[in-house]
């Protein structure tokens, strides 16, 4: 996967809330509610594909989604951090085992073998992490202490 010629200037708020829109519809089926805290200026902007930075986070919100319990929460937590801006996804499922804290990101790894038989091919993280890196950002998985996942995107914020 090469850098994507297709730079466009994204407004971060606006793209955030698409994405909340977007989850919302994903999560209606099982009666969850997508919760948004932006704490980013109205004006700031992330220069990049669109359509690659969509994929990479409803990817992600789409894993809280199918992991989540019914009527439960999932909340989209982004802010700006010593020049970094920093996209937080949390649910309120199981969390994330050791095993995926530790290979989730990898190429085609899949806990549960048997998801293949429904169209998974352990292919999403690996992919939302290799776009991130094109913007020198980076994924973390953790687990929330209050249980459910967390996966954190840092993007750096350049001049210009």
């Amino acid at each position: 996967m090469g850098n994507s010629e297709l730079d466009n200037i994204i407004n971060i708020r606006k793209f955030i809330l698409s994405l909340k829109d977007q989850g919302e519809a994903l999560g209606k089926i099982k009666d969850i509610s997508i919760i948004c805290n932006i704490e980013i200026d109205k004006g700031l902007h992330l220069k990049g594909n669109e359509i690659e930075l969509e994929r990479s986070f409803m990817n992600i919100i789409t894993n809280a989604v199918n992991f989540s319990p019914n009527n439960s929460t999932i909340t989209i937590n982004a802010n700006i951090k010593n020049r970094n801006l920093i996209i937080e996804v949390k649910d309120q499922g199981k969390g994330f085992s050791e095993k995926i804290l530790k290979h989730g990101k990898e190429q085609f790894f899949m806990e549960d073998e048997s998801r293949t038989e429904s169209g998974h091919h352990g292919l999403g993280l690996y992919i939302t992490n290799n776009i991130i890196k094109n913007y020198n950002g980076e994924l973390i998985l953790s687990n929330d202490k209050n249980g459910g996942g967390v996966v954190q995107v840092i993007i750096p914020l350049v001049r210009g």
